[in-house]
């Protein structure tokens, strides 16, 4: 078992055993523990004198047990990767020492800092899965994600925290699924992601694993469950979320007044019009997979469409950062059956992206090209983010678009303020239709603007609207 320990090299543990009497009256299981040095960092040794790192406690691990380790500036890695060597263990939770006093000759240095609970993953086979998983870009010759999920105890990678093996079948943790508004298509919301998106509004459950386990079968099941409720069947072309509302704006007012509102499309009965979570509106022929994107691993995604489409008439739209969209891995979704995809392009400037995501885009701004030569039908989005993200972005987005092919659908969502970007404000109405008219300019002939109550507040500020754009355009 390793762990790696961070001591500095004058400090007073290494010279007096005494400091660690209540170290040994702890009640854990006797182990031994060797620190290994951090690669570029001072300070860091391998352990030989009495200190927490190597105190001998007893013969050997049992299923789990708890060891305490105090001293000056000693910090245990969130995640610990554990050789097999006999009582074999993950590290789990850490918390406060509460057995050691304060009481070094110099406070401000000598501290409790940890206790980290070791679970012996020989006696639990689900851990030692998922602490073997290797990241798939990584074997492919990419640079893996920004891709840390916090569960109940631990960081643990997208892929590892949110995507597992049961029973021979791939499990996918999956916070909610229902008919999605505006989209008007049946959502799957899924825990983890491969980016750490400063203004994620999912982060409750894309940067933290929430949710249920469900294998492609249990989705399928879902599948067979909506398509009964289909009152809109879209030709494959439209199994997008910015065709949406060409036929509906879930207004809800054919159904709440009896009367239908000045933006309204008129092109379906009230028949079609259900209620969802979500609000009113059609239910269309397609299954979308959101929320948090784990497919650099697209193994779950290309089983849940190849049973979907075989047992189905549904759409898959695949709703995507495009982190993991290898050339490799298009291949294999386009094989399996996957119809579309919703790119998300964060930032054209790459250092704003990495800002951003915690990821680089040099392989995300050579995906539109691609995946309109495997066939598969794309929308784009990008968020208008001021101070960050604006017209002059936005614009180079549309022109790279524009040349792969100028009628690609593309969204410009207003940013709200969220999770880590909660001092950042929204757009104005002005700039959003300034950056309407620059992307048009662009090339781009389907563009439109989106979260509306971002930057539309009063009648005169939909008046303005109106007067300014075409009500296509939003």
């Amino acid at each position: 078992m390793q762990i790696i320990v961070r001591n500095l090299p004058d400090c007073p543990m290494n010279r007096d055993p005494g400091h660690f009497r209540e170290f040994s009256a702890c009640l854990a299981r006797e182990h031994r523990h060797n620190a290994i040095r951090m690669a570029g960092e001072s300070g860091v040794r391998r352990a030989g004198t009495p200190v927490a790192a190597s105190r001998t406690l007893g013969p050997a691990l049992s299923a789990s047990c708890t060891i305490f380790a105090a001293g000056c500036n000693f910090k245990f890695r969130e995640r610990v990767r554990l050789a097999a060597t006999g009582g074999n263990g993950a590290c789990r939770f850490i918390r406060p020492c509460p057995r050691l006093p304060h009481r070094s000759p110099e406070p401000a240095r000598m501290r409790i800092l940890c206790a980290v609970h070791y679970q012996n993953i020989h006696h639990n086979e689900e851990i030692h899965r998922m602490v073997k998983m290797d990241c798939r870009l990584k074997e492919q010759g990419f640079s893996p994600g920004s891709c840390a999920v916090r569960t109940q105890r631990e960081k643990l990678t997208a892929c590892t925290a949110a995507l597992r093996e049961s029973g021979g079948k791939l499990e996918r943790l999956i916070h909610a699924l229902h008919l999605s508004r505006p989209e008007n298509y049946f959502s799957i919301y899924q825990s983890g992601c491969n980016m750490s998106c400063r203004k994620c509004h999912s982060w409750q459950f894309s940067q933290i694993a929430d949710g249920t386990w469900m294998s492609p079968e249990v989705v399928l099941g879902f599948a067979l469950a909506y398509e009964k409720g289909v009152t809109l069947w879209e030709p494959r072309q439209k199994a997008t979320a910015w065709h949406a509302q060409e036929s509906c704006r879930c207004c809800g007012a054919c159904v709440l007044y009896g009367e239908r509102s000045m933006l309204c499309p008129a092109v379906l009965p009230r028949e079609s019009i259900v209620l969802s979570p979500q609000g009113h509106g059609p239910a269309r022929n397609i299954l979308a997979f959101t929320g948090g994107d784990v497919m650099c691993r697209p193994e779950f995604y290309g089983r849940c469409a190849s049973l979907v489409k075989e047992k189905t008439r549904l759409w898959v739209l695949l709703e995507t950062n495009g982190f993991g969209l290898t050339a490799q891995n298009l291949d294999y979704l386009r094989d399996s059956g996957v119809d579309a995809f919703w790119l998300d392009i964060k930032a054209f400037d790459p250092d704003k992206h990495k800002w951003l995501t915690g990821c680089d885009n040099d392989r995300i701004l050579g995906l539109p090209e691609q995946i309109l030569a495997r066939g598969f039908v794309l929308e784009v989005l990008s968020l208008y983010i001021p101070g960050l993200v604006e017209a002059d972005q936005l614009t180079e987005i549309a022109r790279m678009l524009a040349r792969s092919d100028p009628k690609i659908p593309f969204t410009i969502l207003a940013f709200f303020p969220e999770y880590k970007m909660r001092d950042f404000r929204p757009p104005s109405l002005t700039e959003m239709v300034k950056a309407y008219e620059q992307v048009t300019a662009a090339g781009l002939t389907s563009v439109r603007l989106g979260n509306l109550g971002q930057f539309v507040r009063t009648d005169e500020d939909l008046r303005y609207l109106l007067a300014s754009l075409d009500g296509n355009a939003f």
